[in-house]
């Protein structure tokens, strides 16, 4: 069977009662009646923009040209650090994580005793809790649960309370410029879930999936520092996933890639 044509069904639960959520497994199927809409010539930009984008559009390589601009961000102002500690995953045990820890508190300690305030991207609300009960810092942190994102995020970002955010909720369409953050943790390599029905349906259909998740999910996290070529951030994993095996095989942009330091210690903070 064609797995482009192919649904998914998913029951959900609500307060009211129990639905059933259909959605294709592709959506390029669709992008000629839904988007283009007959329109003869589209442009779509995005600093995250790649092929792959186009091919699951639905476009074949003679349907667009793509043009990939240099960006007028300094590399220099943003360093997105790679430290290789080890693995960060649901099967990394407690001394691993230790060590994971240390290096986010060496790293966090050194910018705090400066006055910046920064962002932990954790990905998942469990993973949200593990970095609070894991830092020696967790008293100048602050993190949320669903019903309370909002306010907690919008706290944060009037420069109000605990210096550092941790949250699952902001990796993308936040604006953490100038002094609301000027240091970011990721947590761990941002793969999808799994399990969910969808996701699993399409990186069975299309195996590079997960990776395409992956990037677009770290290089949209690394974006909420640098809003202006005046500003400036700097950023830090230490999942060893990163460096293993894929950052060589994720489709990021050239302007992500320019920002990457591999280091073998925590760097000094950012001097601008």
């Amino acid at each position: 069977r064609d797995t482009r044509t192919s649904w998914v069904v998913q029951p959900r639960s609500t307060k009211s009662g129990t639905s059933v959520e259909l959605a294709p497994v592709w959506a390029g199927q669709f992008a000629e009646s839904r988007l283009w809409r007959g329109v003869p010539r589209v442009l779509l930009t995005s600093a995250t923009l790649t092929r792959e984008d186009a091919s699951l559009l639905g476009l074949e390589a003679n349907d667009y040209s793509f043009h990939e601009v240099p960006s007028t961000f300094d590399p220099a102002r943003h360093p997105f650090y790679y430290l290789p500690i080890s693995r960060v995953d649901f099967r990394t045990g407690e001394d691993a994580m230790r060590l994971v820890a240390n290096a986010w508190d060496q790293f966090v300690g050194a910018r705090l005793a400066l006055g910046w305030r920064g962002v932990f991207q954790a990905t998942s609300y469990e993973w949200a809790k593990r970095v609070l009960r894991l830092s020696k810092y967790r008293d100048q942190m602050v993190t949320h649960r669903r019903d309370d994102a909002r306010a907690v995020i919008d706290t944060f970002v009037a420069g109000r309370g605990a210096p550092i955010l941790v949250s699952p909720s902001v990796r993308e369409g936040m604006d953490f410029s100038a002094e609301i953050a000027r240091f970011q943790v990721y947590v761990k390599t941002p793969f999808p879930d799994g399990r969910d029905p969808l996701m699993k349906a399409r990186c069975a259909s299309r195996p590079s999936y997960r990776n395409l998740v992956a990037a677009r999910s770290l290089e949209q996290m690394h974006g909420r520092l640098m809003r202006s070529v005046t500003d400036w951030g700097e950023g830090l994993i230490v999942d060893k996933h990163f460096g293993d095996w894929f950052r060589h095989r994720a489709p990021f942009t050239s302007a992500f890639r320019s920002t990457w330091r591999q280091v073998d210690r925590v760097p000094e903070p950012l001097a601008v």
